[in-house]
Parts: C-alpha cells; structure tokens; sequence
C-alpha cells in the first residue's frame, strides 16, 4: 500500500495499493506488513541524522516513535519509564523466533544492513498507517525521545509483542504511566 500525507494542520491521506511489496532490508519489525508514506514536508535531515546517531533504519525509528505517541494519545497518558519495563520481574533474553531475535540486533545496532531510505516515502506497518486517520504524522513522531521509542521496540520484539501490546500493559499499572491527561 501507498499512503500520502501531508503534515499541515489538514494532512490529505491517500491510499494507493501495492501489490505483492515487501522489502529485503528490515526496515520495520519482521511479520508487518509495509505501507509505504509519503510525507513530503517532514524533518528528514533531522530523521536521518537521528537514525545514523543510533545506527538503525530511519523506517524503525520513525515507527516505533509513531507507535509510542499514538498508543499513549490512546490510552491518554505519558511516556511511561523505559526503566519501568525491567521491573516486571522477566528479564527476556531471546526474543522468540529468529525474525525478531535479527530485529533487535538491529535495533540494537549490531547489524551490518545497509541503511538507506527512501525520502520523502517511509514504510510503516499497515496497522499504523490505518490508524493515523488524518492525524498528523511528524507532530506524533515528534513527540516521543528516540531513544525511548527504540527501547520499547526492543522490549517489546524481545516478547514478542507490539509496542501497543506492552505500553497497555504498562498502563494498567499506574506508577508506569502516572496520570491521565
């Protein structure tokens, strides 16, 4: 699939499909499937420097920034603690299949993958690009640390789950997720 973007204030979405894409580089969380993002007037330098500093795929990144804010614009709380999410008393070693266990060497910067993109078009899970229902998407990407975003990637890959997945667990207790707004 193909979606345009705009980040005005009154962002167009259109949905163009893609047949059969997928890509051969991770570039998202393996077992997604790729919606290609036109966003025209987003802070690519900006995005690309981010994505060199951690030495992951700017679509990663991106993605799990995106996720982060739309979960937590969701269940209408805070970034939770990073530190929060080792306190559960399960410390993952290995995420569950070899897919995920590749994701987070990724993640982690510990992959020899070639980092390129495709600017001004991104790729994001299709369950993502679906939910961001005329919502702007470089204000949300915006709103959560880098740093943080990718943690919770990992934790999450590392269980694998999804970022929603763990962040509502999160949410469920209030000392992770503080109050809500």
């Amino acid at each position: 699939m193909r979606l345009a973007v705009s980040s005005s204030t009154a962002p167009a979405v259109q949905l163009l499909p893609r047949l059969g894409c997928t890509t051969s580089r991770l570039r998202i969380r393996p077992g997604e499937r790729p919606t290609w993002i036109a966003v025209p007037d987003a802070p690519w330098e900006q995005w690309r420097a981010d994505a060199q500093q951690h030495a992951v795929p700017l679509d990663g990144l991106v993605t799990a920034r995106l996720e982060v804010a739309m979960v937590c614009q969701e269940l209408r709380c805070r970034v939770p603690s990073v530190e929060s999410l080792h306190d559960d008393g399960h410390v993952v070693r290995l995420a569950p299949t070899s897919q995920l266990r590749d994701w987070v060497r990724v993640l982690q910067g510990r992959s020899d993958q070639e980092q390129r993109d495709e600017c001004p078009e991104i790729v994001v899970p299709a369950r993502l690009a679906g939910q961001l229902d005329g919502r702007c998407l470089t204000t949300l990407v915006g709103m959560v640390r880098s740093d943080e975003a990718l943690m919770f990637e990992q934790a999450a890959a590392q269980r694998g789950a999804t970022i929603a997945t763990l962040l509502a667990a999160a949410h469920r207790d209030p000392c992770m997720c503080g109050p809500r707004s």
